[in-house]
């Protein structure tokens, strides 16, 4: 640390800006960042935001989850910036496909209805066995199979 503090710092929040200064490491070419859990994150440029979301949601792997969820995968993939849950919200805002499919709610789901099968010989297959040795007085064993 320098002790030169950048000129577009106001009077008001150097004191903010020196305390958060400590939980972040710098070991060239990568920032790095302590969170609350202790563990170090390596912090995304902003220019590279955009493309570590869209590989987290919309891309054939990513699964088109909601803001938390790929929240949740970036931190688990030990990356960090300042507005991660906030980024990650507006991308799912913007995806095309979340928009016009949405989620299922309760409301919208169609009822299960069982599918009635009249001929007893398609589906099912009966077998009778034995005689076998007495189990629990037991000689034969009746065998249904779906």
């Amino acid at each position: 640390m320098s002790g030169i503090l950048p000129p577009e710092i106001q009077s008001g929040t150097w004191k903010r800006f020196l305390h958060d200064v400590k939980f972040y490491y710098w070991d060239d070419p990568f920032l790095y960042r302590q969170c609350a859990n202790q563990l170090v994150r390596r912090c995304i440029p902003e220019k590279e935001v955009e493309l570590l979301l869209y590989d987290y949601h919309a891309s054939p792997y990513g699964g088109h989850h909601g803001g938390d969820m790929i929240a949740a995968k970036v931190l688990q993939s030990w990356f960090y910036w300042p507005t991660l849950f906030k980024d990650a919200y507006a991308f799912v805002k913007k995806c095309d496909k979340c928009q016009r499919i949405g989620t299922i709610t309760r409301r919208h789901e169609m009822p299960i209805n069982n599918i009635l099968e009249v001929e007893i010989s398609d589906v099912w297959r009966i077998d009778f066995m034995g005689p076998f040795l007495l189990s629990r007085r037991n000689k034969y064993i009746l065998l249904a199979i779906d």
